[in-house]
């Protein structure tokens, strides 16, 4: 699959997440080619401001999996991830994180927390993550778009 697919699944994922009451943030984990997890923002339906998308896979997946080391895992996510959870991307080592509407494409509805861009929390973190930028962005955007007009 290519990074177009993959982005795609986390789309969908997204999806899921509108149709049960959440935001649009969402996003996948792969592993040799396969999705292996999935996971979207349930912030509203857990009450709980850090139940993002990819805190919420890096949380489940290791603990599921008894493990605490992603290298050799990436991550898709619809959008750029925040300080926190880049951090946590940061944290688990994973190789890769590839992102659709990044951070100034809105329209989001909430103000920004802390404003650093995915890129630059994990430059300074001392990783070596990856990070793929805009991958489907104008469909990631999109997304964001129709969840900001419900």
């Amino acid at each position: 699959m290519a990074h177009e697919d993959f982005m795609r699944e986390a789309i969908k994922e997204g999806r899921t997440a509108l149709e049960s009451g959440n935001r649009p943030f969402a996003c996948v984990l792969i592993k040799d080619g396969q999705v292996v997890a999935r996971s979207y923002n349930r912030v509203v339906e857990d009450q709980d401001p850090t139940s993002h998308a990819e805190l919420n896979i890096v949380r489940s997946f290791c603990s599921e999996n008894r493990i605490t080391d992603l290298s050799d895992y990436a991550m898709y996510t619809d959008a750029e991830p925040c300080a926190m959870c880049s951090s946590a991307i940061a944290w688990a080592n994973l190789s890769m994180v590839a992102f659709g509407a990044d951070r100034n494409d809105g329209p989001f509805d909430y103000p920004r927390q802390v404003d650093l861009s995915c890129e630059e929390v994990i430059r300074r973190s001392g990783r070596q993550v990856k990070v793929v930028p805009h991958i489907l962005r104008e469909e990631c955007a999109a997304l964001f778009k129709e969840f900001s007009q419900t």
